[in-house]
């Protein structure tokens, strides 16, 4: 057994997008995996590999990197309370290795795509 399957607080564990014609078909899950690690199959290993952040979404979903999320803001004016926007991000890596998701994370987060699925995401304007 490997002594370290836990990378900071989270599992190390992966994903990659397995495609048929340059389809995508799943998601081969590799890593740290029930105790066991798991290898990507030798032909798959130039695929795209994304990590993940160790969080999980307000429905238990695992967040990966380059999964699309979206919560809600609530912004609080003297003013004026309760005004909300829904804000959508892709969950990557910062400079200092932390995940973008991290800071949001105290909201009801949702995953609700990826950019592997549906790369018209990444032109997409986040906030």
């Amino acid at each position: 057994t490997y002594a370290k399957m836990i990378h900071g607080n989270r599992p190390l564990k992966f994903r990659m997008p397995i495609t048929f014609n340059g389809n995508f078909v799943e998601w081969f899950y590799w890593g740290f995996i029930d105790g066991d690690f798991i290898t990507p199959h030798d032909k798959y290993r130039t695929c795209p590999s994304f990590q993940y952040t160790g969080f999980n979404d307000k429905y238990g979903k695992e967040i990966y990197e380059g999964d699309v999320i979206c919560f809600w803001q609530y912004y609080y004016v003297p003013s004026y309370v309760g005004e909300r926007e829904l804000i959508t991000k892709i969950v990557q890596c910062d400079s200092s290795g932390e995940w973008n998701v991290s800071r949001w994370i105290r909201h009801d987060i949702e995953v609700i795509d990826n950019i592997y699925e549906t790369p018209e995401r990444l032109n997409e304007t986040t906030r």
